[in-house]
């Protein structure tokens, strides 16, 4: 069972949700317990579910059980803008950056490893169908990086069938994928290549019960060793892949939200 309990306040940096996190383990009778806060704006609520997800077949090795909180913001305050594990784990919890993802076969020597996360109130497959949409649009701020035009508010036929080889968001190559739970990216653009360096990606999906999907990220990014040049560059890139990641997942959470919901009985 997870429980989150808090209060509110308000400062000139924003307002902050503060509790204890109690997570069961199911079957294994034990408990843990440990203090999170996380700058909000707007309603706060707690998904009442364990995130148990230990999947072989997509190379993806984890066992969490988690809070997550919904209908609130969980980009970067001011407060935190001087905290660089904000810009490289925004969202995510200690045991899913600990667990194994396929862009580390992908990418085994990183320089850093950055990620980012959510949950969103729609099935895994629901979620996963609306990744495959990455193909054609990157669903981030699209006046900045898709020309101007708008990515697609609705499922466009056929992006589902997915093979490797083929582009994402332009820039991206599709290395590796399992239906319904990741895809696997690496960055094959020259320009892109020039401001980033090397970068291997996998967005990966768990359970969070029937209902309810948790959405990770996570980035390798560089390679150990390249200099000091390429990380400083780096570290004012996480804070702008954070912006933009921050606003992807934003945008495909509510349009998974609302398949969902259309399709709901």
């Amino acid at each position: 069972m997870l429980s989150g309990t808090g209060m509110t306040e308000r400062s000139r940096r924003g307002r902050e949700w503060t509790g204890r996190l109690a997570a069961d383990r199911a079957g294994q009778g034990a408990k843990s317990e440990r203090s999170w806060s996380l700058p909000y704006k707007g309603r706060a609520g707690v998904i009442q579910r364990p995130y148990a997800a230990a999947t072989a077949s997509s190379g993806i090795t984890r066992t969490a059980y988690v809070y997550e909180v919904t209908n609130c913001w969980v980009g970067p305050s001011t407060q935190y803008l001087g905290d660089m594990s904000v810009a490289t784990n925004w969202g995510t919890d200690a045991t899913e950056r600990a667990a194994v993802y396929p862009c580390d076969r992908f990418a085994p020597d990183p320089a850093e490893v950055w990620f980012r996360a959510t949950a969103v109130r729609a099935p895994r497959p629901v979620v996963f169908r609306w990744l495959c949409q990455i193909r054609v649009a990157p669903y981030s701020y699209d006046w900045l990086d898709n020309r101007g035009r708008r990515s697609p508010r609705t499922l466009t036929p056929g992006l589902e069938r997915l093979r490797l080889g083929q582009r994402f968001a332009t820039i991206f190559e599709l290395v590796d994928f399992t239906p319904d739970e990741q895809i696997t990216l690496r960055m094959t653009a020259p320009a892109a290549l020039a401001a980033f360096g090397p970068l291997t990606m996998t967005y990966a999906v768990g359970d969070l019960g029937p209902t309810h999907t948790r959405l990770v990220v996570k980035l390798n990014v560089g390679r150990r060793g390249d200099g000091l040049l390429h990380r400083a560059r780096r570290r004012a890139l996480s804070w702008g892949d954070l912006v933009m990641m921050h606003r992807q997942l934003t945008v495909l959470r509510r349009l998974a939200e609302t398949t969902a919901e259309q399709h709901r009985p």
